[in-house]
């Protein structure tokens, strides 16, 4: 809970700082993703600074991610601007991209997308569960190592393209394990430092 009555909700392996005053509200994401619930405040516009880009609002829901070069903001409620190339204090003349809810943009070495997306399914890491719809076996297991313990380490190339379907609670690797071993033949063995994944030998 910010001084303004703004919260943030932190994901995993998330860091940021803020700053809340009479005059402005500010926050930088360092790394990682967050959901914000902004408190309306039309003389004070809520900033959020991630790398080089800037979400302005006035009072709204949405999140920002930021993974690598990539940043991804998705509107819950109300409207949000973007500004890719932003400097601080931000040009008037910088490119502005306006989302409203159901928008996903994503940035990434100035590449601009905007496309709708299903706002709960993108926002269920907030109540501890995440869901794939048929998504390549090395994109699931990226994402799954934000919230692993030891990360996990393809091994197997045939694998990779793997399609995975499902809803899963984050903490419960036993059943994500169970299933990726009984659906797609999927072999874990743990080591020091990670765990090796192959295809079952039949």
């Amino acid at each position: 809970m910010l001084e303004d009555g703004s919260t943030i909700q932190l994901n995993t392996d998330t860091r940021v700082s803020y700053h809340v005053d009479a005059r402005s509200r500010r926050v930088a994401l360092k790394r990682g993703e967050a959901f914000f619930d902004v408190a309306k405040d039309p003389s004070r516009p809520f900033v959020v600074q991630v790398g080089r880009s800037e979400v302005r609002v006035l009072g709204t829901q949405f999140s920002v991610r930021q993974a690598g070069d990539r940043v991804e903001v998705v509107v819950k409620e109300g409207r949000v601007e973007v500004i890719p190339e932003a400097s601080v204090p931000a040009n008037d003349t910088a490119q502005r991209v306006e989302l409203t809810p159901g928008d996903r943009m994503e940035l990434e070495h100035r590449t601009i997308k905007v496309a709708a997306v299903d706002v709960n399914r993108a926002m269920a890491w907030r109540s501890g569960e995440i869901e794939f719809r048929g998504e390549a076996l090395e994109d699931v297991i990226a994402e799954l190592n934000r919230y692993a313990a030891m990360p996990m380490v393809i091994e197997d190339d045939s694998l990779k393209g793997l399609r995975v379907s499902g809803l899963f609670k984050v903490a419960d690797f036993q059943s994500i394990r169970f299933m990726l071993q009984e659906s797609l033949g999927v072999e874990f063995t743990p080591r020091a430092n990670e765990i090796a994944l192959t295809a079952t030998k039949r």
